[in-house]
This record gives structure tokens, sequence and C-alpha cells, in this order.
């Protein structure tokens, strides 16, 4: 009996040790991967910035929004800065932004310059400047940065568009027939 007892306190010691080291890794991983995230934001930040792209805006701007869209130039400044953060999937965020925003006319496409129904992020980087609910952006342009950051920290492994919107479906959309509803837009625009 006393042997195994010995032998049963032996594999728990190894097992809390176990454990001890797994919550180590964890912790050095977690770690490793906000390091990641400063340096991606701290990019993203410099390159907005010299690009002109402050993210906050002026004071000014964000007190008077613009109330009403130029939707021809935004369409193209809109396919500009896609091209140039190198969203992914062009023509699903594309389908995105006219489903979201009722092709720019919505109140939080005008109002809040929020043109994919972006909400405010908990744990990653951001560049929206309220703290809940819907984001709320100075310009369309820091609306699309954090729609790269989003895709950034949830879209890496998605090789096809298939597969994002599989994505999509499954952890961005509230309304279940949402994919559908990309795909239908997608075929218009083809």
């Amino acid at each position: 009996m006393d042997c195994l007892s010995v032998v049963v306190v032996g594999a728990s010691d190894s097992l809390a040790t176990n454990v001890a080291f797994t919550n180590v890794k964890k912790q050095k991983v977690m770690k490793k991967i906000a390091i990641i995230y400063l340096l991606l934001l701290f990019i993203i930040s410099t390159l907005a910035f010299y690009t002109g792209f402050i993210v906050g805006g002026k004071k000014e701007e964000q007190q008077h929004p613009p109330q009403q869209v130029e939707v021809k130039n935004v369409h193209k400044d809109i396919e500009e800065t896609i091209s140039k953060f190198k969203i992914k999937f062009e023509n699903i965020v594309k389908a995105q932004i006219i489903l979201e925003s009722g092709n720019l006319t919505s109140i939080r496409a005008i109002r809040d310059n929020n043109i994919v129904g972006m909400k405010v992020a908990k744990l990653r980087p951001t560049t929206a400047i309220n703290e809940k609910g819907h984001a709320i952006y100075s310009s369309i342009e820091d609306c699309l940065i954090d729609y790269a950051l989003w895709q950034s920290q949830n879209a890496f492994k998605c090789r096809t568009e298939g597969q994002y919107l599989e994505l999509l479906g499954r952890i961005y959309a509230e309304d279940p027939k949402y994919v559908e509803k990309l795909k239908r837009i997608i075929e218009k625009q083809n």
C-alpha cells in the first residue's frame, strides 16, 4: 500500500509541474502575441502618419463629420485604400461595403465613417474613436485600416474566397443570410 501511495504522489507532483510549465508557456506565447500586435500597430500608425491618415484626425473633424458623401470620389478612394493596405478579398470587402452601408448612404456610414459595420474591438488594436458598440471613425480610411487590423487577427489562415466567406458567416455577421447576400452582390458586380 505504501509503494502505491508513493507512485501516486510522485505522479501528482509531476502533473503539477507540467501544469505550471504549461501556464508559463501560455504566458510567454501571450506576451509574444501582445508584442506583435504592438509592433503592427506602430507600423500601421507610422504608415498612416506618413501617408496623411493621422489616426484620430483633427478635433474639428470629429465634432463635425461630413454630412454628405460624394459617392464617385469615395469609391475611388476606397479602392485605393483597400489596395494600399493590402486588404484581402477585395471583391468581398466591396460587397460588404455595399451591404453594410447601403451603398454609402446609411447613417452609420455618413455620420460615423463606418462603412463595413465594424464593432469596437475589445482585444486588438483599433482606430475607432469610441469605446463600445458599433465603431465610430474619424475617416473612412481609419475604418478600412481597422478592417485590415481585423483581417490580420482573424483571416490570416484564409486562402480562398470560400474560406473567407465562411469565416465572415461564422464570426463577423449577425445575419444568418449575410454570406448569401454578399454572394448576390458579388454576382451583380461581375
